[in-house]
């Protein structure tokens, strides 16, 4: 049999509810529904009182139902057919009963149920003794001194003061109404069995290193009294002699202690820490009444702890403070007003409880929706389309353009102050139309508008949101002008779920941030099948380059006065499964994008150079090709030099291949890579020569070897009348190039006209696809027209 509820989010939140419960009834409703939520469970109810009624109705069930409330232990109770289980014993025993349905085995609900119950059950006798405690009727000068007490805490709980002084202070009040020689406040990490000791009025009594306020492991303490309560999870209460009978292990305590009080700090079930009292006066002694208030304590103590945790000191947050400081002023202005007193404090909880709420669901920063808050709007609008699938809503996704550089730049403060203006502008845009704004991430928005006529309308909201924030802004005495791209999602009722509609979404902005324009991007069903063939391609690139499946091709360098080959130039070629063989323009950019290219690079220097050292001519050289990676490498001419002498292929029989735009990033550094090689014998080849911004220069600082002639000027010399203006500019390149002793290759030869106009003109070298096509092995290579060319 399978114990378990629906799904696992209903009982997440079932304990966010049980943390924020204010009401014996409340928690009592939640314990019934979360029962009856299991399929093996027919009914639930709450026994308040074992004598209110049942002794009589149910005679024999009253023994059964007693030993239940004082051992702890869930057990069928015959008579009545029902299992039992107890909820709390202090300040009275709470059972709650389930009618299960017939022939079901006990066994596994208990087990999944019960730790559950032990949690509502706590808080449950938490707020009963309270409320106990508050109907009676004290001395009233007590009365009035617990007033204070109890609300004075309470504002110190909510104060933004040194959690040390907050600290400092509930210890002063707390001895006001029972004896706290020694109070501590621990917390504690559960995950990692962690502990720092918060506050202690008595130092020296702790480890020099807890004493210092640094962690210390929970088996640093072990034994103790706190140890026992950070393990068990139980309140402690009693002398030495006492808690001997409360813990499930040894005991060690500090021989003057006379009374030990102490309560676990509780998170969503988790035990986060501990509040401890302790006595060394021998007259002293600690009631049930007591361990009310001290859990009382802890509960807002929890809190302070938690709020101090929290990083960054924003503006949201100090308006909080002051909100929550301005309350607990005006509860204590009204502590005469005693008979109202409890009235007072549940409508101010409710209150912080509905702005718990608010902050829950918007962003700190902007004060704009959060993702939580966009989500919920989300499942709300697919149940509305598909009742009435009659009007699709829109979603935009939003993200800036170049904010990363403001937040280096101009600091943190200014880009928060960026974000907020943008945040405002959105709003303004989106006017007194219907809709939601919403902060996804630093620098990511969503806008979900109802009821839209269609894409085109769609397209002028998200236009007229770009032109909104395109608006100059001023900030820090700057004028900034920003920009942003927009991913325009349609939902309609063929979307049946949250997942779906921000998958599409963030497609759509993906597309409208990979491309330069436009910078608005409308959501198509081909965008999504175009990413999921993408992911196939850099998985299918992963497994190639485990497997060793790129190839080296290579391409001849011949000769153009005699046809000869004088080299060969080295290209990639991947032979996919499914697809043949795949040419680079259609890998390399996902090659890049998953950062592969560099290792696939090496893959291919290896199997190039050692394809070549084997059946390449022994006069012939080799070229191959070098990204701007590479160069920038700090140690590429020495990983390159050790994989050559590795396949026993010399240096100086290798060219690399660079292009200008390999230069541009750090010419210095590529020119001393490039000197290092030349000094060890590797040549260096400018490819594209003649195309860029400053070709002369590199030919004066850089060792090059050869100039390859971009095939535009190549291709002119076939067309009229742009062959004179190709001819003379490759004619003064082979000039230029022959007094400097630098070899030059003529690339992109394919007619035979292009070949005879090259060696006419005394260019040495040429490379097409005349000369001879990429090629497995260098022995496949061939002229496309042999005779031609020779003739």
């Amino acid at each position: 049999m399978n114990c378990t509820l629906a799904n696992e989010s209903p009982q997440a939140r079932w304990l966010d509810q049980l943390d924020t419960a204010t009401r014996p009834v409340d928690i009592a409703a939640m314990i019934v529904e979360l029962a009856e939520a299991y399929a093996e469970c027919a009914s639930a109810r709450v026994l308040w009182e074992l004598g209110n009624g049942f002794d009589q109705a149910r005679g024999g069930a009253a023994g059964w139902l007693r030993g239940v409330a004082a051992s702890g232990i869930p057990q069928r109770v015959p008579a009545i057919g029902a299992l039992a289980f107890r909820l709390c014993e202090r300040p009275r025993p709470i059972l709650l009963l389930l009618d299960l349905h017939g022939g079901v085995d006990a066994t596994a609900l208990i087990t999944e149920l019960e730790p559950l119950l032990q949690l509502a059950g706590r808080r449950l006798g938490i707020l009963l003794g309270w409320i106990e405690q508050h109907s009676a009727p004290p001395p009233l000068e007590y009365s009035e001194r617990l007033h204070r007490a109890l609300f004075t805490i309470a504002d110190l709980a909510g104060c933004g003061r040194d959690i040390r002084a907050i600290l400092r202070e509930i210890h002063t009040v707390l001895g006001s109404l029972l004896r706290t020689e020694h109070f501590c406040v621990v917390d504690y990490r559960p995950r990692r069995e962690l502990l720092r000791f918060v506050y202690t009025s008595d130092p020296r009594s702790l480890p020099p290193l807890a004493a210092s306020g640094h962690e210390v492991s929970l088996a640093s303490i072990g034994g103790s009294p706190l140890w026992h309560l950070l393990h068990d999870g139980k309140a402690l209460l009693g002398t030495p002699a006492q808690l001997g009978k409360q813990v499930s292990g040894p005991l060690v305590m500090e021989l003057d202690d006379t009374q030990w009080m102490g309560v676990p700090m509780l998170h969503q079930g988790e035990i986060h820490g501990a509040v401890v009292v302790r006595s060394r006066q021998p007259d002293s002694s600690y009631s049930n009444e007591d361990l009310v208030l001290l859990e009382f304590v802890a509960t807002h103590i929890r809190c302070v702890i938690e709020r101090h945790r929290e990083a960054g000191q924003n503006r949201e947050e100090q308006r909080q403070t002051l909100a929550l400081a301005e309350a607990n002023r005006a509860l204590q202005d009204r502590v005469a007003q005693r008979s109202r007193a409890l009235h007072k404090e549940v409508g101010e909880r409710t209150r912080v409880q509905q702005q718990l709420a608010h902050e829950q669901s918007h962003d700190a920063l902007t004060g704009l929706a959060n993702p939580r808050c966009l989500h919920e709007h989300i499942e709300r609008l697919l149940d509305a389309l598909r009742r009435d699938p009659a009007s699709p809503a829109v979603l935009l996704q939003l993200n800036l353009d170049r904010f990363a550089g403001i937040n280096e730049g101009l600091g943190h403060f200014t880009g928060d102050e960026v974000l907020q203006q943008v945040a405002t502008r959105l709003t303004e845009c989106l006017g007194n139309r219907p809709g939601l704004v919403a902060r996804l991430a630093a620098d990511e928005f969503a806008v979900l508008i109802p009821q839209i006529a269609g894409t085109r309308e769609a397209m002028r909201i998200a236009r007229r949101m770009s032109d909104c924030i395109g608006q100059p802004i001023t900030v820090a005495g700057r004028e900034l002008h920003l920009s942003a791209r927009i991913g325009v999602l349609l939902c309609d009722a063929g979307y049946g779920t949250l997942e779906q509609v921000l998958r599409d979404a963030d497609i759509a902005l993906h597309r409208a941030a990979s491309a330069d324009v436009p910078r608005i991007a409308v959501f198509e069903p081909v965008m999504a099948s175009e990413v999921v063939e993408q992911l196939t391609l850099e998985t299918d690139l992963r497994e190639a380059l485990r497997e060793r499946r790129f190839e080296p091709w290579f391409q001849p360098i011949r000769r153009l006065h005699d046809n000869g080959i004088a080299g060969y130039e080295a290209l990639i070629r991947w032979r996919r499964p499914g697809h043949g063989v795949i040419e680079p323009v259609d890998f390399l950019k996902a090659a890049r994008h998953c950062r592969l290219l560099e290792a696939i690079d090496w893959q291919m220097f290896e199997r190039s150079f050692r394809t070549f050292a084997q059946h390449g001519p022994a006069d012939g050289f080799l070229t191959f090709n070098v990204s701007a990676a590479h160069l920038g490498s700090d140690d590429f001419d020495r990983r390159l030099l050790d994989l050559l002498a590795s396949v026993k292929l010399p240096a100086s029989r290798v060219v690399a291949e660079l292009t200008e735009e390999a230069l541009l990033e750090n010419p210095d550094h590529v020119q001393a890579m490039l000197q290092r090689l030349h000094a060890a014998g590797v040549g260096a080849a400018l490819d594209d020569f003649g195309t860029g911004y400053s070709s002369l220069q590199y030919l004066q600082r850089l060792p090059l070897r050869m100039l390859k002639v971009d095939r535009v000027f190549v291709d002119g010399l076939g067309s009229r009348p742009a062959a004179r203006g190709s001819a003379c500019i490759i004619a003064a390149v082979i000039a230029l190039a022959r007094s400097m002793d630098i070899q030059v290759i003529a690339e992109g030869i394919e007619t035979i006209g292009q070949c005879n106009a090259l060696a006419d003109m005394g260019c040495p070298l040429g490379q097409g696809y005349l000369l001879g096509r990429p090629a497995a092995m260098m022995d496949e290579v061939t002229p496309v027209a042999q005779t031609a060319i020779a003739g």
